[in-house]
């Protein structure tokens, strides 16, 4: 297991990201077909060689054109594929095995960039980019969580210019997913799970639409400072949308990443 301690910066979406698009670099060069990356607040339910059965069962089962499988995550929309395995669109990175169009796709994307499909529920995060994707895949149940580790990059009660968050702010809500809504989100999906059997390639599809063109973004002028980056505002509201990356993973090697300390892990199951 090979730990990861990428450069530590202030726009904490941007950092994770690129945390997840350089492992994702060095686990192509490596030639690596599969990983799984794992962030440094993950928890897991139970003792890892009970889950790694779980994980080989849920590989046997996937279709051959399969991007990744979720161990950990908040399911927003998921339906069954078979016993044991969602096709899911969900929330968080903190546990998740990539294969190789994955890894293609997180090695080549650049972070947060203007053309990348995000899905404004989750915000402008690398789960944000990975929930609109095609053919990612959870384990049911889940078998980890993420966990505070004594560092909340986000603050949910107030943006980086001090103003108090809206309602409908993505991030006032942020810690309470992470840390204790996955469960509850998971149970709430499949209970909805017909619904989302219809409708979940559909909205992924939508979501695709990217916002603003790039060359019609570049005819704009009009840049302010958020979360210590510049980015390019429509006159109008709504901001430029940003960009994802992939990985991959074979005999099932792992590479652990850790956004907030700047950790991440590597090695062979």
């Amino acid at each position: 297991m090979t730990f990861f301690r990428p450069r530590r910066g202030h726009n904490a979406n941007y950092a994770i990201w690129e945390s997840h698009c350089l492992v994702a670099q060095e686990a192509v060069r490596r030639g690596f077909d599969r990983v799984i990356v794992l962030e440094d607040d993950v928890f897991f339910y139970d003792a890892w060689n009970a889950n790694v059965p779980r994980i080989q069962r849920a590989m046997e089962s996937l279709p051959a054109d399969w991007w990744g499988l979720y161990l950990g995550h908040v399911p927003i929309q998921a339906h069954f594929v078979r016993g044991g395995l969602l096709r899911t669109r969900s929330g968080c990175t903190h546990a998740y095995l990539a294969d190789r169009p994955l890894l293609n796709w997180l090695a080549t994307t650049p972070p947060m960039g203007p053309d990348v499909p995000t899905w404004q529920l989750i915000g402008q995060s690398i789960d944000s980019a990975m929930s609109s994707l095609p053919e990612l895949y959870a384990l049911f149940p889940m078998i980890a969580r993420q966990r505070f580790l004594g560092d909340y990059r986000v603050d949910s009660r107030v943006d980086d210019r001090g103003r108090r968050r809206t309602f409908t702010d993505v991030d006032r809500r942020r810690y309470l997913f992470i840390f204790r809504g996955a469960r509850f989100a998971e149970a709430a999906a499949v209970v909805l799970s017909p619904i989302h059997w219809l409708t979940l390639e559909w909205l992924r599809r939508q979501v695709d639409r990217s916002p603003l063109p790039i060359e019609e973004a570049k005819a704009y002028r009009w840049w302010t400072w958020e979360r210590g980056f510049l980015t390019a505002r429509k006159r109008n509201p709504g901001s430029l949308k940003l960009l994802p990356l992939q990985l991959d993973l074979n005999p099932l090697e792992t590479i652990a990443v850790s956004p907030v300390s700047g950790t991440f892990r590597w090695g062979r199951l």
